[in-house]
C-alpha cells in the first residue's frame, strides 16, 4: 500500500518536472521583447554590465534598458511598476515587492596607499574618527549600512563627504581626500 501511495506522488512529481522542462524550453529561444532593469549604483556599476553583455550576446533582439540610481530610487520605480526587475543593495522589506537575495558582499574601508592603515591592512577606530569619511549619498544602501555600523561603534568621524558613486569615492581616496 505504501508503495502505491509513493508511486502516485512520484508520477505527479515527474509530470510536473516535465511541464517545467517544457516551459523552460519555450523560453530558451527568446526571440524578442523588452527587459527594463534597474540597479543600485554599486550593482549597476560592477555586477550588471558584464551579465547584461552576456545576455545581450545570446539574445540580441531583446530590447534591454538599464537604469542606475540609488537603492531607494530603484525600489520606488519597481513599486510604481516602471521596472521589470531591480538589483539593489540592502533594503527594508516592502509589502508589494518580492525580494530575493542574490549575492552577499561586504563593505570595506579603503585608505590612500600612503596611509599607515594600508600597510597594516586595517584601520583603527581612532584613525577613522580623525579622518574625513567619504560615503555614498542619501538613499544608497551602502550609506545606510555604514551609518548603522558607525552608530553601533559609537564613532563619529571628524568630517564626512557624501559622493554619488563608488568610483568617485575611490578617486577621492586615491587623491588623499579621505
Amino acid at each position: 500500500d505504501a508503495g502505491r501511495v509513493l508511486e502516485e506522488h512520484a508520477r505527479r512529481a515527474l509530470a510536473e518536472l516535465e511541464r517545467a522542462q517544457e516551459a523552460m524550453e519555450r523560453h530558451r529561444g527568446v526571440a524578442g521583447g523588452s527587459l527594463h532593469l534597474g540597479a543600485g549604483t554599486t550593482p549597476g556599476t560592477y555586477l550588471l554590465p558584464r551579465l547584461l553583455g552576456e545576455f545581450h550576446a545570446r539574445h540580441p533582439d531583446v530590447d534591454l534598458r538599464l537604469e542606475v540610481a540609488s537603492t531607494s530610487g530603484i525600489v520606488e520605480l519597481i513599486r510604481r511598476g516602471e521596472l521589470h526587475l531591480g538589483v539593489v543593495g540592502e533594503t527594508a522589506p516592502h509589502r508589494d515587492i518580492e525580494q530575493r537575495p542574490l549575492v552577499r558582499d561586504r563593505l570595506v574601508c579603503i585608505v590612500p596607499v600612503a596611509h599607515a592603515a594600508a600597510e597594516r591592512g586595517e584601520i583603527t577606530k581612532r584613525e577613522l574618527a580623525d579622518a574625513t569619511l567619504l560615503v555614498r549619498g542619501a538613499g544608497s544602501s551602502s550609506q545606510a549600512v555604514t551609518d548603522r555600523w558607525l552608530e553601533r561603534s559609537r564613532l563619529q568621524p571628524r568630517s564626512r563627504w557624501e559622493l554619488d558613486s563608488p568610483e568617485a569615492i575611490k578617486q577621492a581616496v586615491a587623491a588623499g581626500l579621505g
